[in-house]
């Protein structure tokens, strides 16, 4: 029977933390500190491709969206009911 330190094993095959959302999370939140506002779609896909994660488009724009909404505002109310037109 051999025994390892689980150090020893995880040195061959050493765990990135950027592959995971969390990483991504910590990577934009940073990015966004650093900037003074959330970063840009570009910005975020750029963000998470540097780290040497293997993210979709799709997956970035959802975390980012998640820490920081959508950044645009919805409608105020039913577009139905416009105000009728002034004489």
């Amino acid at each position: 029977m051999l025994r390892f330190e689980a150090k020893e094993i995880l040195d061959f095959w050493p765990l990135k933390a950027e592959q995971s959302v969390v990483g991504i999370e910590v990577l934009l939140r940073e990015e966004a500190n650093r900037l003074g506002r959330p970063p840009k779609e570009k910005e975020a896909i750029e963000i998470a491709r540097k780290s040497g994660g293997n993210f979709s488009r799709e997956e970035i724009r959802k975390v980012k969206i998640a820490l920081f909404g959508r950044g645009k505002p919805g409608p105020i109310g039913p577009r139905k009911n416009h105000a009728a037109p002034t004489p």
